[in-house]
């Protein structure tokens, strides 16, 4: 990143802005949802515990997420900074790397709401079988302008706007409820292999001249657990199950629960299936359900009932790299290798680059 623009300051030391400069940032801005509706019910003293909750939440997630995940790779106020003020964060990513910013406040996000769903307001919520207290996001990258301060930038401008705008009809979301603008999309949409987006939707935005286009979240393939703070993981990995079969139908759930038991297991387990296969009674298009639940009958050698579900997952989801390259590593064990080198090339034409080595295998 080069040189900050030399600044002054003044007279009461605050940083002049009109020494700023024009900065590349991505803009994460989360909500939570219906909390004015929360504020009408609780008494003062709850609604105050309800949203140190959340900025502790907010925080402690922020925290872990770029100081030891990311160990350090992103430099406090240099690189990234965020801000908890009454029910919103605003994080702003600011490395230099457009895509990789992006690409990780997405993943930051993705954590928020799993952090969030250990909160004590869900986990009541959860036990008395009614819908999660739910937070929303929204994700922007474009110029914002900066202003040197301390370590790190004083940011303003139009892109905070169309974040937060785009957060609030992320709340329309029939998923994860984090949508990207265009802008934001661009940045990585030929990257992705284990995050799945929504078709592109358009909406006239309040304040904003022109349509934005807009992407959800739909699904996830990552390990969000090795990216949420350990403080979280307990309480989310006892209370998953319950949230999925018992609370609510927001299947996002489903994909962290599905990761998470394979990777502890080292295989799809029995209670995994039965998971997938409920999914899939009033979900048939679920990609995690039909990944993880083909993925345990070829565990279990029942190599047709794979071979259905992942020609099922490719039909779905024709750009879902993944989806094919198990397809093809299928086929190629059933000795179907003219249609599994078909099936591969597919993959590796979508990213899949070790479908390379598999093919010149067949």
């Amino acid at each position: 990143m080069s040189a900050p623009a030399e600044t002054t300051h003044g007279e009461d030391g605050t940083a002049d802005s009109r020494q700023g400069r024009p900065l590349e940032a991505a803009v994460l801005f989360v909500d939570l949802v219906n909390s004015s509706v929360f504020a009408s019910v609780m008494s003062l003293a709850e609604y105050a515990a309800y949203l140190d909750d959340f900025h502790t939440t907010c925080g402690r997630q922020c925290e872990f997420y770029f100081n030891t995940f990311l160990k350090g790779a992103y430099r406090p106020g240099r690189d990234y900074t965020y801000q908890i003020a009454g029910d919103e964060l605003l994080v702003f990513a600011h490395s230099g790397r457009p895509q990789n910013d992006v690409y990780q406040l997405a993943c930051l996000a993705i954590t928020l709401k799993a952090a969030w769903l250990t909160s004590e307001q869900n986990r009541g919520r959860i036990q008395r079988r009614a819908p999660v207290a739910e937070i929303s996001a929204g994700i922007h990258h474009g110029p914002l302008w900066a202003v040197m301060q301390g370590e790190g930038w004083r940011l303003s401008g139009y892109g905070i706007n169309v974040a937060k705008r785009v957060e609030s009809l992320s709340r329309n979301g029939q998923h994860y409820r984090i949508f990207l603008s265009d802008q934001a999309f661009k940045q990585i949409h030929h990257l992705l292999r284990n995050l799945i987006f929504g078709a592109r939707l358009r909406y006239e935005v309040k304040g904003i001249l022109g349509d934005v286009g807009m992407y959800e979240v739909t699904h996830s393939f990552q390990d969000t657990h090795r990216r949420i703070d350990p403080y979280f993981v307990e309480k989310l990995q006892s209370m998953l199950v319950d949230a999925i079969t018992l609370a609510t139908q927001d299947l996002w759930m489903n994909d962290l629960f599905q990761v998470w038991s394979k990777r502890q297991h080292g295989q799809v387990t029995d209670e995994a299936m039965e998971l997938c296969r409920r999914v899939l009674r009033h979900s048939p298009d679920n990609p995690s359900a039909l990944y993880h639940l083909a993925h345990a009958y070829q565990e279990r050698n029942d190599l047709q009932m794979a071979e259905l579900l992942l020609s099922e997952l490719t039909r779905y989801w024709p750009h879902f790299a993944d989806g094919h390259l198990e397809f093809g590593r299928l086929l190629r064990q059933m000795d179907q290798c003219g249609k599994a080198s078909d099936v591969l090339r597919r993959a590796l034409w979508l990213g899949a680059e070790e479908a390379r080595g598999d093919i010149q295998a067949s």
